[in-house]
């Protein structure tokens, strides 16, 4: 191709023009930040459990550790929900059963009972768990609201429902939650 023949060509055809144009609107829409809903690359790590053949998740950053369940002692005189005390590694650790608190079925207990090791500053305890499922990690924008239709105790304690059915606690509610403390004094004889 000599000279004339180039000089003929136009720089830029329309076509390119409108490719140019469409790139850069691709690459402006692909920098926004996200909305509300959108996935902004913030995760949940949670520990799921069953309880009565149902899934829960608890914050991972709530939790000290999990154990497998060793003897539990009960204690007279507490509320139903205190299962009683274990020994661990030489701290004595009160053991909650969030059936008896949720209202769920006992029936088809597994003997793989494990325990959840909640902790934070000023508390700890431990959930009692029918199995372990893992440690899942879950984009936050993925968990759904309750269910409006949920209105018993759970609904105070739940952030919201994540996929596979996993009912998300809030681990820092569980942990200030009222009814951990047991304050009854008993009359002197």
């Amino acid at each position: 191709m000599n000279q004339e023949q180039c000089s003929r060509i136009p720089a830029d055809t329309a076509v390119e023009q409108e490719n140019r144009r469409l790139l850069k609107e691709r690459a402006r829409l692909l920098a926004k930040a996200p909305l509300i809903g959108e996935d902004d690359g913030k995760r949940l790590a949670m520990v799921v459990f069953t309880l009565a053949r149902e899934h829960y998740g608890v914050e991972s950053h709530c939790i000290a550790e999990v154990v497998a369940v060793p003897s539990i002692t009960p204690i007279p005189c507490t509320p139903e929900h205190v299962r009683g005390i274990v020994n661990l590694r030489g701290r004595i650790i009160t053991v909650i059963d969030l059936k008896n608190i949720f209202g769920l079925d006992h029936t088809g207990q597994s003997n793989q009972h494990r325990l959840i090791i909640l902790h934070s500053e000023s508390m700890e305890f431990a959930l009692l768990a029918d199995t372990i499922r893992g440690v899942e990690e879950i984009a936050l924008h993925k968990i759904q609201p309750a269910p409006p239709t949920l209105t018993d105790i759970r609904a105070d304690y739940l952030k919201g429902v994540a996929e596979g059915q996993v009912a998300v606690l809030d681990g820092p509610k569980l942990l200030n939650a009222p009814w951990l403390i047991v304050d009854e004094t008993v009359a002197p004889a």
